[in-house]
């Protein structure tokens, strides 16, 4: 099957945003006449001249929460210990929930060994996997001006951001932010 998986070019007049919270979202400006998309996103009209791509997981935050810890241990301290883990060569499928489109995914690690299944290199590969699942849900990475929103505290989803989606532009905390200079910026460019 060929799904959107060919590079759009977006450039001034779209772009991105990947949001980080309890769920993860990415979300890609497309030219009107895409009509072949994977079975993980879904296609909405945006302007006269474009649509929203958008793929919407329902493992985000969640997925982090399921990483038995011991309660003194802080998220702030769970994230210190991915980033200096996070070459692990230990990688996670973190569809602990499903998805909208697949109900019946499950999670999973794989590539275990004695020397990576610690605490920190199970951060790190979720994280990582939190990234590549809403990219192969959305079948693919276009280009465009990226906006990374729910990450600025969090340097070790910034480094998977770059490693899947290339550089990003904000990192505030709040998604709403993100989506307000995202629209500012679309709707700024149809101006001119």
């Amino acid at each position: 099957k060929q799904w959107y998986q060919r590079r759009v070019r977006v450039g001034a007049s779209g772009g991105r945003v990947f949001n980080y919270g309890t769920a993860c979202q990415l979300v890609q400006t497309v030219p009107t006449d895409t009509v072949n998309v994977a079975p993980g996103a879904r296609l909405c009209l945006y302007t006269k001249d474009s649509h929203l791509l958008t793929a919407a997981s329902l493992n985000g935050g969640n997925a982090l929460s399921l990483i038995p810890r011991d309660p003194d241990v802080s998220y702030e301290r769970l994230f210190e210990l991915g980033w200096r883990r996070r070459d692990t060569a230990l990688r996670c499928v973190p569809t602990f929930r499903g998805e909208r489109h697949d109900v019946e995914a499950r999670g999973s690690f794989i590539n275990i060994t004695p020397g990576n299944f610690t605490l920190g290199d199970m951060v790190a590969a979720v994280c990582r996997g939190l990234v590549a699942n809403v990219v192969e849900m959305m079948g693919g990475v276009g280009e465009g001006r990226l906006f990374a929103v729910g990450i600025a505290e969090r340097p070790l989803l910034g480094y998977f951001v770059k490693e899947y989606l290339g550089a990003f532009g904000c990192g505030e905390t709040s998604a709403a932010t993100g989506c307000i200079k995202f629209n500012r910026d679309i709707c700024s460019a149809a101006v001119k």
